[in-house]
């Protein structure tokens, strides 16, 4: 799985202004990057992130629905309460 990114190396012959070698080190970077980012996509984290929060949501209706119930019916026994 991680061959992908394992296998970039820089290829770039020595200069005396090292413009050179700083544009290797940003294709390696680039290469590593573009490998992570492949392999993201892959593993279908996005939509693992996705269903996640969506059942993060579906979990906190049920609590929300209950307090917001406990809510109306504190308000509610005490406008009877008063009667």
């Amino acid at each position: 799985m991680a061959s992908e990114i394992v296998g970039a190396t820089a290829q770039v012959s020595p200069s005396t202004d090292g413009r050179a070698s700083r544009a290797g080190e940003a294709g390696v970077w680039l290469d590593t990057l573009s490998g992570f980012w492949t392999k993201l996509n892959n593993d279908w984290i996005f939509n693992l992130a996705g269903l996640l929060a969506y059942n993060l949501l579906m979990a906190l209706f049920p609590l929300l629905l209950l307090l917001l119930a406990g809510w109306l019916w504190g308000r509610v026994a005490g406008a009877l309460a008063t009667r």
